[in-house]
């Protein structure tokens, strides 16, 4: 799996690293992995960055299509 990093995602979504912040604050985009103790060197899966950007304006949907991607990952709906 590829992962991204902030910038990255940043310029994928055509969106500034202040949107990406509040994403990740109010819940709206994970990053997949941490390092370091500050969290600021996050990686990001690209196809949940793509599910963010496609239902941003839809909260039902981006979790609906959140929920298919960990199942078809993990086999099961999240706890």
């Amino acid at each position: 799996m590829i992962w991204l990093t902030q910038s990255e995602v940043c310029d994928r979504a055509k969106l500034s690293e202040s949107t990406i912040e509040r994403w990740i604050k109010d819940g709206y985009l994970v990053s997949g992995i941490h390092y370091g103790g500050t969290g600021r060197l996050r990686r990001f899966d690209p196809e949940m960055i793509d599910i963010a950007v496609r239902f941003q304006c839809d909260p039902e949907a981006h979790q609906q299509a959140i929920d298919a991607k960990r199942r078809a990952i993990f086999g099961k709906k999240r706890a």
